[in-house]
């Protein structure tokens, strides 16, 4: 099964596991094919070449103009400089023509084999909840994915059960001392005034709690991972 990583400054043993290597320059693909090639490819174009540095930092380095440097006795003005220019280079060399061949290969071999898209069909159809629609992109239906939101909610919350307690104390002292502002309070409209406010001390309260949900919940990396990966819905971080 194909495996797309991307990495940051990986050294030079994590880049020799893999086959292919892609490099993109300002958001265009300068380079597509074996990750063994890679280096001699960009040292054909007339970039130096530095043994002494690993394979990722030199084809990054040879996109970066203020890091590149061209081989002794090559015309500067021969290479290309620019990623329309590299890219214009790419698409001219046999690399390309080789991987594009490789593509259509790979897609007249998937048209001939269906079996394997359709054992995934059958899985992903499988592993889905009896109330889960067909057609949705996720396994389980809506209440469950609040159900374990929830859950996971409460255990991070009982993790830091001062807190939590603090949290409970003041709403039920603010609750109290609201609360009493309303004893004795005339049925006429002499207690309009008093009455008045109440609503407002709701919303106040409310609009403290939710900046507190926001910050803990939505801004949570977890719940954008769930989403991101199809666990749960995004209606469920509010």
């Amino acid at each position: 099964m194909p495996t797309l990583v991307s990495l940051y400054q990986a050294s030079e043993s994590i880049y020799a596991l893999f086959d292919k290597v892609l490099v993109i320059d300002a958001g265009r693909q300068v380079y597509f094919g074996p990750a063994k090639e890679a280096r001699g490819y960009f040292e054909g174009l007339g970039f130096a070449q530095k043994p002494r540095q690993t394979t990722p930092d030199y084809l990054t380095g040879c996109t970066d103009p203020w890091e590149r440097e061209y081989a002794p006795g090559v015309d500067v003005y021969t290479v290309p400089s620019t990623s329309e220019e590299l890219e214009k280079r790419y698409k001219e060399s046999g690399t390309f023509v080789k991987m594009v061949k490789d593509k259509d290969l790979y897609k007249a071999e998937v048209a001939r084999d269906s079996t394997a898209r359709d054992h995934f069909r059958r899985a992903v159809l499988e592993d889905k909840h009896t109330f889960t629609p067909k057609k949705s992109v996720y396994s389980i239906p809506f209440h469950r994915q609040a159900a374990a939101l929830f859950k996971r909610q409460f255990r991070l919350k009982i993790q830091d059960w001062f807190t939590l307690a603090t949290s409970w104390t003041t709403t039920m002292v603010i609750a109290i001392l609201v609360g009493t502002l309303f004893f004795h309070l005339p049925q006429t409209s002499a207690g309009a005034f008093t009455r008045g406010p109440s609503p407002c001390k709701a919303h106040i309260l409310t609009a403290g709690r939710w900046r507190t949900l926001h910050r803990n919940v939505v801004q949570r990396p977890p719940s954008f991972l769930g989403s991101r990966h199809h666990i749960n819905g995004p209606t469920h971080h509010k």
